[in-house]
C-alpha cells in the first residue's frame, strides 16, 4: 500500500488505482485545503458489479468500487460532490465547496447501464483521429471521468491496421476514407495545426511515406488503446469482411489481434445498409438464406416469413453475417486465446430488424454477443427498437448502438438529449428496471456535443434523469439565469435537429463524393421549403440563446458562445443551400451543354450567392476554434458543399475556379433516399 501527499491510501501497484490517486490529488489540491483528511481507495467485491460507493465520516473517506475502474468512478463522484463537473471537453469548477460539507456524506450508485460508452468511427477530420495524441489522451481522460467505462474503436478497410491479404498488402493510415486534405490558400489556413496536409500533426512529416505513415497511425491508436485500459474502459474494436474468403478473413483478424492484444472485444460488424440498397427478389433471398445458413433457415418461420419481395439489403447482410459466424466458429477450434468476440449489424433498414434478430437468436454461437446499430439518428434507434419490442434476454447479450451525433448532419449544431432519453427509458423498461447490459454512443466533433455526452453519461448512471431536469440542472451550474429559455432553445434545437435527419437526409454530411461528382448532386434533391422549416427552428433558438447570455456568469457566456456561433453557422449554412437548389429549376434533368448563355448566368449567380454565404459560415466557424475537432471540420467543409457547388458553376456556368475532389480509397454510402 502506499500513502501520497494528501494521505490517500491505495494499492499503487495497481495501474487503475493509482491513476485514480493521482485523479483524486489532482483536484482536491484545487479545491480546498484537505491537509488534515484521510482517503482509501479499496476494491470491495460485497458490492453488486459495476456499483460503487462514497462515504465520509470524521475526516476520513473510503472510496469502494466493485473493480479498480469502479472505484475510479466512486473518486470523480466524490469530487463532483465537492463541485466539479466533468465534460466530454474537460473538467469545470462549478462551484468550491467547503470540506465540511462532505462529512456524513454517503453515495452508493448502480448505473442503470452496465457498460457505458462512446464509439468511434475515427473516420473523419472532425474526430479524434486528427489529434495531436496528447489531446487524444486527454479524450481518453475526459470519457473516465463522465464515469463512462467502454470505448469501441472502428476501423475501415485501409485506415487503423495492415494485412497481407491474397489480393495483396493493405496498409493503414489511409485517413478519412484515403481523401487527402491539403491545407489550401484560404483563411481557414490560419487556424490549422498542419503546415501543408491536415492529419495527426506528429504524422503529417510521414504522410508521403506508405509504409511508415502505416506504422505510426497503428502506433497512435495502440496508445490509446493502453491507456484506455490505464483509466478503466473496456476496448472493443470493430471491423468490416467485404470479401467473403475465409482465409482472408481469419489474416485479418490475426493482423488486428497482433497489432493491438489490448482488444477486450473483437467485433465483425456488416457493412451499412440501408433504403439507397439494392432490392432482392424472394427467390434470391432464399437462396442466400440456404447458402448463409442451410436449409433450416428456411423452414423457420420467423426467418421465412420475412423473406418477402424488395428488402433492401437484406440478401447482402445475411451473407455477411453468416461469413462472419463461419469466422467465429473457426477462431473459436484453435488454442490461442482470443478477446471476447461480438458480432455487429449496421442496418438502417426498418423492416429487417426482425429477421435479422430472427438470425442472430438462431445462429450466432453462445459466448458471441451482438452489437446493434439500427438506423442513423437516436430518436430513430430508439423508435425502431422498441418497434422490433427484442426480448429481455437481446437486451442482456447486446451492446446497442447509437448516436449522440449524426455524421450526416455533422456541419449542422445538433442536440440528441431526447432520444437518448428515449433509448435509456425502453432498456430500463424491458429490464424492468434492472441494469441495461450496453449502450454506446457515435458521435465526431467534441466539443459541440458537450451537452448531449454529460446528459447521456449521466442517464444511464441514474437511469430516470429527464432532458427537462437536465437542462435545469446544467443551467444551474453554468450560472444561466433565465433557465426555462435555455432549456426552450435546446429543445427546439432537439427538434430541428431530427427534423434535418428526416427530411433533409445528409444535408450536413462531410463526405465530397456523396455530394455529387456529376450534375447538382445533393442540390438537385434538397426542397427549399424544408430548409426554410429547419433554419427557421435554428434562428429561434439562437435568438433564445444569445438571449440567455445577457444574465449568465462568465462560465455561462463562455459555454453559450459555442452554442451561439454554431446556432448562427448552421443557420448561415441552410440559408447557403436553400440558395443553390434554386439551381434545380434552371439545370434539373439537363447537361451543361444544353443551357444559353441567360441561363449559364443564372447558374453562376445562384452559386455566388450561395458560396458567399459559405464563405460567411467558414469565417464565423474559425472565431471559435476550441479544439482540433473544429479545425477539422473547417477543412472537411471547405473540400465539401462549397467545393461542389464550385465544380457546378464551372461546368453549367462556364467559368470559375474549382476545387479539386480528392481521391479516396474507399467511400462510406451515400444515405438519400431515392423517392426524396
Amino acid at each position: 500500500m502506499m500513502t501520497t501527499n494528501l494521505a490517500i491510501v491505495y494499492d499503487f501497484t495497481n495501474p487503475t488505482l493509482d491513476f485514480a490517486a493521482q485523479e483524486l490529488e489532482r483536484f482536491l489540491q484545487r479545491t480546498a485545503d484537505f491537509s488534515a483528511w484521510g482517503f482509501r481507495l479499496s476494491i470491495d467485491p460485497a458490492l453488486t458489479p459495476f456499483a460503487f460507493a462514497v462515504s465520509v465520516q470524521d475526516r476520513e473517506v473510503v472510496l469502494r468500487g466493485h473493480g479498480v475502474r469502479e472505484t475510479l468512478h466512486a473518486v470523480y463522484t466524490l469530487l463532483e460532490a465537492l463541485g466539479w463537473v466533468f465534460e466530454i471537453t474537460g473538467p469545470r469548477q462549478a462551484r468550491r465547496a467547503s470540506p465540511a460539507e462532505l462529512n456524513g456524506l454517503t453515495i452508493h450508485v448502480q448505473p442503470a447501464v452496465n457498460w457505458r460508452g462512446i464509439r468511434q468511427h475515427i473516420n473523419f477530420p472532425m474526430d479524434i483521429s486528427s489529434y495531436p495524441l496528447d489531446e487524444a489522451l486527454d479524450y481518453i481522460h475526459n470519457l473516465a471521468r463522465l464515469r463512462l467505462n467502454h470505448i469501441t474503436f472502428h476501423s475501415y478497410p485501409d485506415q487503423w491496421y495492415e494485412v497481407a491479404l491474397s489480393s495483396g498488402p493493405m496498409l493503414a493510415g489511409n485517413y478519412f476514407y484515403g481523401q487527402r486534405h491539403d491545407l489550401p490558400d484560404h483563411p481557414i489556413r490560419s487556424v490549422i495545426r498542419n503546415r501543408e496536409t491536415f492529419c495527426i500533426p506528429e504524422i503529417e512529416p510521414y504522410c508521403d511515406d506508405p509504409h511508415e505513415n502505416s506504422v505510426r497511425a497503428m502506433n497512435w491508436l495502440r496508445i490509446l488503446m493502453r491507456e484506455a485500459h490505464r483509466v478503466g474502459l473496456r476496448v472493443q474494436f470493430s471491423f468490416e469482411l467485404r470479401a467473403q474468403h475465409l482465409e482472408d478473413s481469419l489474416r485479418t483478424v490475426d493482423a488486428i489481434l497482433t497489432a493491438y492484444p489490448m482488444i477486450d472485444v473483437l467485433e465483425i460488424i456488416t457493412q451499412e445498409s440501408g433504403e439507397w440498397g439494392h432490392a432482392a427478389s424472394p427467390d434470391d433471398l432464399r437462396r442466400i438464406a440456404r447458402q448463409s445458413f442451410g436449409d433450416a433457415a428456411l423452414n423457420d418461420s420467423a426467418i421465412s416469413a420475412h423473406l418477402i419481395d424488395g428488402q433492401k439489403d437484406l440478401d447482402r447482410l445475411m451473407t455477411e453475417i453468416g461469413h462472419a459466424i463461419q469466422v467465429f466458429d473457426a477462431l473459436r477450434t484453435r488454442n490461442t486465446r482470443l478477446p471476447a468476440l461480438a458480432l455487429g449489424v449496421y442496418c438502417t433498414v426498418r423492416s429487417d430488424h426482425a429477421v435479422i434478430l430472427a438470425l442472430l437468436q438462431r445462429y450466432v454461437p453462445d459466448g458471441v454477443s451482438y452489437a446493434l446499430l439500427f438506423d442513423h439518428g437516436n430518436r430513430a434507434v430508439a423508435r425502431n427498437l422498441r418497434d422490433l419490442a427484442m426480448p429481455r434476454a437481446d437486451w442482456e447479450r447486446s451492446l446497442v448502438y447509437s448516436w449522440i451525433e449524426f455524421d450526416g448532419t455533422i456541419y449542422l449544431l445538433q442536440n440528441a438529449l431526447e432520444g437518448v432519453h428515449r433509448l435509456i427509458a425502453l432498456a430500463r423498461e424491458v429490464m424492468d428496471g434492472a441494469p441495461g447490459n450496453a449502450i454506446a454512443f457515435n458521435h465526431w466533433r467534441t466539443a459541440e456535443n458537450q451537452t448531449t455526452a454529460r446528459y447521456a453519461a449521466q442517464a444511464m448512471l441514474l437511469g430516470d434523469l429527464t432532458p427537462a431536469a437536465f437542462y435545469a440542472q446544467y443551467a444551474a451550474s453554468y450560472g444561466i439565469a433565465s433557465a426555462d429559455n435555455y432549456a426552450a432553445a435546446m429543445t427546439l434545437i432537439d427538434e430541428a435537429d431530427t427534423q434535418a435527419r428526416d427530411e433533409l437526409p445528409n444535408v450536413g454530411f462531410c463526405f465530397v463524393g456523396c455530394w455529387g461528382t456529376t450534375g447538382l448532386g445533393y442540390y438537385g434533391i434538397f426542397r427549399s421549403d424544408r430548409l426554410q422549416a429547419v433554419r427557421a427552428k435554428y434562428e429561434r433558438a439562437l435568438d433564445m440563446l444569445t438571449a440567455c447570455s445577457q444574465d449568465a456568469t462568465a462560465d455561462g457566456r463562455g459555454y453559450l458562445a459555442l452554442l451561439v456561433n454554431r446556432a448562427r453557422s448552421t443557420a448561415i449554412f441552410l440559408r447557403g443551400v436553400e440558395e443553390a437548389v434554386k439551381l434545380q429549376a434552371v439545370c434539373a434533368d439537363r447537361s451543361p451543354d444544353a443551357l444559353n448563355d441567360d441561363e449559364r448566368e443564372q447558374v453562376r449567380a445562384i452559386c455566388d450567392r450561395s458560396l458567399a454565404l459559405m464563405e460567411n459560415y467558414m469565417a464565423l466557424h474559425a472565431q471559435m476554434i476550441v479544439d482540433r475537432g473544429c479545425e477539422g471540420t473547417l477543412i472537411s467543409f471547405y473540400y465539401t458543399p462549397p467545393a461542389v457547388l464550385k465544380r457546378i458553376r464551372a461546368e453549367y456556368g462556364g467559368t470559375g475556379e474549382t476545387v479539386q475532389a480528392a481521391q479516396s480509397s474507399d467511400a462510406p454510402p451515400s444515405p438519400i433516399w431515392a423517392g426524396e
